[in-house]
């Protein structure tokens, strides 16, 4: 025996140590069965593997009922009872279900089979239409149930360790005896259990299709497992981005990012797929593996191509090819889930220990010897005002980004020199327009989705540093605080211009872009910035924390954006009965105007080719006129909202501070500094 008060020699043998090796024991185990199962798939029928893989979930329960695997610890209970006990889990459940309710109406509703022309001509009839629409409406459901998981996965998740970080509370989480797989494993589990329980709302929603005919089983399994594995890598990257991050806008933005990286690399692969080089490339290795068979694994992780590669192809072996599709599917995310957790889990704590120790050495170094200028919110916006921050790493992510966006740039002009003289200059315009068209609207989007979470956190970081009191009680009038933040918020744009404006440059270059258009397009981008930011400020006042001012900003622009024309379905049942339906055609003219990506991206980047053809007959080209006028319209319509909510985001900020928009004469008044003696003794 040895004596508790003195170190032991044995002490690598102590119960602390024991319960990890038999932890990592037990995970062990559990991946090597998961594994083998894999591997040895076809030796097994599906029954068999169904069995298989209920007993090593089972055993996995077992492992975690006993207390041989601690995956989340008691960081997964308080975060799961913290969040069912908020009103807003139920209210979110009920809307995402009139959602669904409001896609079934509109997509089933005007197709509904009518029983006009006698019963048996109706029934007939009837049994057809009721089987297309049960797989519009399966195809509906689905389709929304993934663009909705896609787009609140990172927003709920990338919160999970950043929310600490910025409440101050994650040192004493990392100081008790919880290990970092628990405290990264629970808060991961708790929010996707939160995003699980709201995506099987619409369970009952689905059940609806049995009504018209039903739908293959298969079908059904493969979208609901598409859905998770893609809610199951999102989340790894949202971890992963929220751990290496100090803020949870940057997080969330960054796993946006990433997302978006890898579309942008898929459709690279696949024009070097249909390069002559890369088809040949199995000659070079003799028998070994093509150049295909190493990317088209990576390629079915997306899953627009992975559709296209199920439904594009001999529909007799549907079947088999889904399942093809989907194994490699699951292997891609899989892959990616399980690595960014990992990386996630091993490297909390060295990163949190490193932030402490640099903070306050990169704050100093920030603050250097700049004089305060005149405005000082402006200057201190300018200077301290909580930007991107980011990091070797981050920078990483958007350099990928901007190589990304211009790797097209040699493909489209090698492809117009294969053209003839009397036709190159005439393709190579038309491709570099649809270029400018495309990625010019991803840059702009990204960039006012920045803009627009940036505001979101203005107000929110300071209550969050206690700085916003040291702030109400400065001379500094409500206007100016406000409106500092609100130059704070627009200062985002400033790399991302740069971005734009070279991809403008080689499109007025190549002449796929008007001169006239880029002034345009400046104008109506800065407006929708001016616009979006005002809704940050607007939500980081009113919310209570820093994620739900995310969430609902983010969710605010794309309603803003996109989301009226979900309003504009309802009015095709309206004008689907007869008619010329010119009153449909003048509102979809409307909503083009008021959308930003459409008018970023398909009405104000003409060419010059373009703007010779209908400069002559500009009056007489009615469509064109309606659609300048629409775009008119709607930028002017941008600026009022923006106005508007400015005046209501000032009334709300005054009634919650209980400030009086008050302007102090005597402010600024900057006197030179003057020896106190000599101040008294002066008359």
């Amino acid at each position: 025996m040895t004596n508790c008060g003195t170190a032991s020699p044995t002490r690598w043998i102590g119960p602390a140590t024991v319960r990890q090796w038999v932890e990592w024991a037990g995970l062990a185990g559990v991946v090597i069965a998961a594994a083998a199962l894999v591997w040895f798939r076809e030796e097994f029928s599906n029954a068999q593997l169904v069995v298989s893989w209920m007993a090593l979930v089972a055993l996995l329960l077992f492992l975690l009922r006993a207390g041989w695997v601690r995956l989340f610890g008691p960081v997964l209970f308080y975060d799961l009872v913290r969040n069912a006990r908020r009103a807003r889990t139920y209210l979110t459940r009920c809307g995402y279900l009139l959602l669904l309710l409001f896609f079934l109406v509109t997509v089933v509703g005007p197709k509904f089979p009518s029983y006009r022309g006698g019963a048996a001509r109706a029934i007939g009839q009837s049994s057809r239409e009721m089987a297309r629409l049960a797989e519009e409406f399966f195809a509906t459901f689905m389709g929304v149930q993934f663009c909705l998981a896609v787009f609140l996965t990172p927003a709920y998740v990338a919160g999970a360790i950043t929310e600490e970080k910025e409440r101050k509370t994650l040192e004493f989480l990392l100081a008790t005896d919880l290990d970092s797989r628990e405290i990264v494993l629970g808060k991961l589990a708790a929010r996707v259990g939160y995003l699980t329980l709201l995506l099987l709302t619409g369970l009952p929603v689905l059940s609806a299709v049995q009504l018209l005919g039903g739908v293959e089983p298969s079908f059904i399994f493969a979208g609901f497992a598409a859905t998770a594995l893609t809610v199951a890598s999102l989340s790894g990257m949202s971890i992963l981005a929220s751990v290496y991050t100090n803020r949870s806008r940057n997080a969330i933005l960054l796993t946006y990012l990433l997302a978006i990286l890898y579309c942008g690399l898929c459709v690279l692969v696949f024009l070097a797929m249909r390069s002559r080089i890369f088809r040949d490339y199995g000659s070079f290795l003799g028998s070994g593996p093509t150049f295909d068979e190493f990317v088209i694994p990576f390629l079915d992780g997306n899953p627009i191509f992975a559709l296209g590669r199920v439904f594009d192809e001999d529909p007799g072996q549907l079947q088999s090819r889904l399942a093809s599709v989907l194994l490699h599917y699951a292997i891609f995310h899989s892959f990616v889930a399980l690595s960014t957790i990992t990386l996630a889990v091993w490297r909390l704590r060295p990163l949190v220990l490193r932030e402490s120790a640099v903070s306050k050495a990169k704050l100093k170094q920030r603050a250097g010897n700049r004089e305060v200028s005149d405005p000082p919110m402006i200057w201190k916006e300018t200077h301290f005002g909580g930007g991107t921050g980011l990091r070797l790493g981050n920078l990483l992510v958007v350099g990928l980004g901007v190589i990304l966006s211009f790797a097209p740039v040699p493909y489209l002009a090698q492809a117009s020199n294969r053209s003839t003289d009397f036709f190159r200059e005439v393709e190579m315009a038309r491709d570099f327009n649809v270029y400018v068209r495309i990625v010019g609207t991803l840059v702009a989007g990204m960039s006012l989705l920045a803009v627009a979470v940036r505001g979101s956190i203005a107000i929110r970081l300071e209550r969050d540093k206690d700085t916003l009191d040291a702030l109400l009680t400065s001379p500094l009038t409500t206007r100016e605080i406000l409106f500092g933040k609100w130059v704070g918020c627009l200062r985002e744009m400033r790399w991302p211009a740069v971005w734009l404006g070279a991809i403008y440059l080689i499109g007025m270059v190549t002449g796929g872009l008007s001169p006239f258009a880029v002034p345009l397009l400046a104008a109506a981008i800065a407006v929708y910035a001016g616009t979006l930011a005002v809704v940050g400020l607007w939500f980081s006042a009113v919310c209570k924390t820093t994620v739900r001012a995310i969430v609902a900003t983010v969710s605010a622009t794309l309603g803003l954006s996109v989301g009226h024309w979900l309003l504009w379905l309802c009015c095709i049942p309206l004008g689907a009965g007869g008619g010329s339906g010119r009153g449909l055609v003048d509102i979809a003219i409307m909503q083009v105007g008021i959308t930003p990506p459409l008018v970023v991206g398909g009405v104000l980047p003409f060419s010059a080719d373009q703007l010779r053809q209908i400069g002559p007959e500009l009056g007489g080209r009615e469509e064109v006129r309606e659609l300048a006028l629409a775009t008119v319209v709607g930028t002017a319509a941008w600026i009022v909202l923006g106005l508007i909510w400015w005046t209501l985001l000032l009334d709300r900020f005054l009634r919650d501070t209980n400030r009086s928009d008050t302007t102090y004469p005597e402010k600024r008044v900057r006197r030179p500094f003057q020896d106190p003696a000599s101040d008294a003794a002066s008359p």
